[in-house]
């Protein structure tokens, strides 16, 4: 079928449609009515605005309206019927209210305490009217809301004073007003009936007596007192010169005047009692109170002063210098040094006498046995000994040489042993540990001493003095023999019995130019003639150069002089060892 123009004038409305378009049918030449539409077919066709249900996607919204349901007439055109607009006075659709239409709201019914309801022009609660108990505005028949009182005040209410408060229910509160007499003390009030507040007459200035209120809360001090009114009352023990009859007697002191203080409480410092410590009265002392006397001011010449029970001196511990007998506070007296001497007192030998202040008298002790100058190396273990926790770090020299022996690796440090031999230290070697000395010894003519004791228990060459580099030294070659020299310098090998060196003993070792002597406690024990001159030098205490040969042994005191002392020189020196270490 094709359509054809000649459709003699015919259309779709004149056919009874609505419109749409009209075709003819070739084969049968009939009108062809499938493109005409009629209203109500439920397709918006045309010029239909909709029809039925087709809107063609409007709504009262798109149409203007503010809401409602769009509908569509039989000539399929829009039904806004069913459309409103918020502000026609009438509650439609999803409005809350329109104008004065409220649907029977009102703030109570929103949850506010009260106020107005409006309505927006929106269609919404206005509920900028309403109010509640709690938002600190005072509204409605709220007597007050949080802080906003209306003006009023506890004195308002009637009350005489206090903090006016406002309940959970908009309510005045008068937990905080208070009014005198109720018993409680409130606000600016001192007091109230039996209640102070916890002042007393002492509080407020008063020196005693009961503190009261009077009618108008404040407070009353018709029953207080002051001490210093010159009439004792309540706790007072006296008043200026009331003294209730009492005397330091009566109150149990030896005598003296009795009084009062400002706080109205006796005052003893009049009365004394002989043992109080303090002197008083007729006592010559009390205690340790002895009035700025001593000995030497009561005519003795010196001691302590002391005080009897009965408060008179006591002169048992003041003694005379001169009497022949050391008292306290003398070091001698005359001839008696109590067994003191120069040794003793740290010198090296010397007569010790006695001043007349019984005072010890060193001035001739000797600092050195034998000519100082000569001393080239005194190490003693009593003096210039510096430790720290591994051992001996410094043995100073006491000579004037200032030629110390250190040693500053912490596992080669000896030992420091107090209390050795003859209640003196000595220092300990145990076989690999030494001390080097800050110049090496270079010495020709020679005096060395050396006090210890040997105490290796194996038959095996250890090194006392050792070389600094060429083979110098003095050993203990085994229990009973020194070895002194060695190979070095041209010098020759001495080996020298001494005996038993696994005991305290000094050791002389003296050469000069001809003879090398080594003596044992004084006593000789060899002579060996020695033609060259060295020198003899030694660099260590206590091992060889290398730190072979490590001694094991005590040494107590090394004294060198680098010259060849007489023999009333050497005697002098080991009479001083000899005295000084208890040795034989």
């Amino acid at each position: 079928m094709r359509r054809h123009p000649d459709l003699a004038g015919a259309t779709c409305t004149s056919e009874g449609f609505e419109g749409g378009t009209l075709a003819c049918d070739d084969s049968t030449c009939q009108l062809e009515t499938t493109g005409c539409f009629e209203c109500g077919d439920g397709l918006r066709n045309g010029a239909e605005q909709c029809d039925g249900g087709d809107l063609g996607g409007q709504s009262c919204g798109w149409q203007g309206y503010d809401g409602g349901t769009l509908g569509c007439t039989g000539s399929c055109t829009f039904d806004t019927s069913g459309c409103y607009d918020c502000g026609d006075g009438t509650i439609n659709g999803a409005e809350q209210c329109d104008g004065a239409s409220l649907g029977g709201q009102t703030c109570v019914t929103q949850g506010y305490d009260g106020g107005g309801l409006g309505c927006t022009g929106s269609c919404t609660f206005n509920t900028s009217e309403c109010y509640d108990c709690g938002d600190g505005v005072r509204n409605g028949s709220e007597q007050c809301d949080g802080v906003s009182l209306g003006g009023q005040t506890c004195s308002s209410q009637g009350y005489d004073g206090g903090a006016l408060g406002c309940t959970g229910s908009c309510t005045y509160s008068y937990a905080g007003c208070y009014d005198c007499g109720d018993g409680v003390r409130n606000g600016s009030e001192q007091c109230d009936g039996a209640s102070l507040g916890g002042q007393t007459c002492l509080s407020q200035g008063y020196d005693g007596g009961a503190l009261g209120c009077t009618g108008s809360c404040m407070y009353s001090y018709a029953g207080c007192y002051d001490c210093g009114d010159g009439v004792r009352n309540g706790s007072e023990q006296c008043d200026g010169a009331s003294l209730g009859g009492q005397t330091c007697l009566l109150q149990g002191y030896d005598g003296g005047t009795l009084g009062c203080t400002g706080s109205c409480m006796y005052s003893y410092a009049g009365c004394y009692d002989c043992s109080d410590g303090v002197r008083n009265g007729p006592e010559q002392c009390d205690g340790a109170d002895l009035g700025g006397q001593t000995c030497v001011l009561q005519e003795y010449d010196g001691g302590e002063l002391g005080c009897t029970g009965s408060c008179t001196y006591s002169y048992e511990e003041c003694y005379v210098c001169g009497d022949g007998a050391i008292d306290s506070g003398e070091q001698c007296d005359e001839l008696d040094l109590g067994g003191q001497t120069c040794v003793s007192q740290g010198f090296v030998g010397g007569t010790l006498d006695c001043t007349g202040g019984c005072m010890y008298d060193t001035s001739n002790c000797l600092t050195c046995v034998t000519t100082c100058n000569d001393l080239v190396m005194w190490l003693r273990a009593d003096a210039g000994v510096t430790t720290n926790a591994s051992g001996v770090t410094v043995w100073a020299d006491q000579s004037d040489a200032s030629n110390d022996a250190t040693q500053v690796t912490a596992g080669n440090e000896p030992a420091l042993l107090n209390g050795a031999i003859n209640g003196l230290p000595a220092v300990s070697f145990l076989g690999d540990d030494w001390l080097t000395f800050d110049s090496t010894l270079s010495l020709q003519d020679m005096t060395i001493f050396v006090v210890g004791r040997n105490n290796n228990p194996a038959e095996t060459p250890r090194v006392i003095l050792g070389p600094a580099a060429v083979n110098n030294q003095i050993s203990y070659e085994n229990s009973t023999q020194i070895l002194s020299v060695g190979a070095g310098n041209g010098l020759d090998v001495i080996t020298s019995t001494i005996g038993n060196n696994h005991v305290y003993h000094s050791l002389t070792i003296r050469y000069d130019g001809v003879t090398w002597e080594v003596l044992r406690d004084g006593v000789p024990a060899s002579a060996t003639p020695e033609g060259v001159t060295g020198p003899l030098t030694l660099g260590r205490l206590g091992s060889w150069f290398s730190g072979q040969f490590g001694l094991i042994a005590e040494v107590a005191e090394v004294m060198v002089y680098d010259v060849a002392l007489a023999q009333v020189e050497r005697q002098a020196v080991e009479d001083y060892l000899r005295t000084k270490y208890a040795l034989p």
